[in-house]
């Protein structure tokens, strides 16, 4: 089914459907969300040949976040498509969530969109922000940028698998018995 709504628009429905449908995950958080976000745009990229979103994602320290991410985010809380509820935890550090003001239009989304937004709510279920950041960071799209650059949809998709001793001894032109 295709989705009949614009990439703006797009990117506001995603962020809600993920936030509603992540309500009960403990580990959730706006971190988590955009990193979520990245990777349902990386699988529908490689999979149907475009984005869902249309976004365009820029390499952070902490993984890959929309460009303009915070300017998207005020016009959702603005225009009351979300809330954000701001805390701090034990640790000192701040998080932000967005709690979802409304349901979701469906009609935005396309049904293939979907069946994406709900395998990546399904993959990272168990996964806290510091994990989301991780996985993100071995990710090929974001290992090939610097901070602030924008991430080429030609370059997602492929994880990078930890080194071995065995591999790095090859690859360093040492003879392994």
């Amino acid at each position: 089914m295709a989705s009949h709504g614009t990439e703006k628009e797009k990117l506001v429905e995603a962020v809600i459907y993920i936030s509603h449908r992540s309500m009960d995950d403990p580990n959730f958080s706006t971190g988590k969300l955009t990193k979520m976000l990245y990777m349902a745009d990386c699988h529908s990229y490689h999979e149907y040949g475009s984005p869902i979103t249309g976004a365009i994602y820029v390499h952070f320290p902490n993984g890959p976040h929309p460009d303009r991410w915070h300017e998207t985010r005020r016009v959702m809380e603005d225009d009351g498509a979300v809330t954000v509820v701001y805390d701090e935890t034990a640790q000192g550090y701040h998080h932000y969530f967005m709690v979802p003001a409304r349901e979701p239009n469906l009609e935005l989304l396309g049904s293939d969109d979907v069946k994406i937004l709900d395998h990546q709510i399904s993959f990272f279920s168990g996964f806290n922000e510091a994990a989301m950041e991780n996985f993100c960071r071995q990710e090929s799209g974001w290992l090939s940028t610097e901070d602030g650059e924008p991430i080429s949809w030609e370059q997602t998709g492929v994880f990078a698998r930890p080194a071995t001793l065995r591999s790095v001894a090859v690859g360093s032109g040492i003879r392994v018995q």
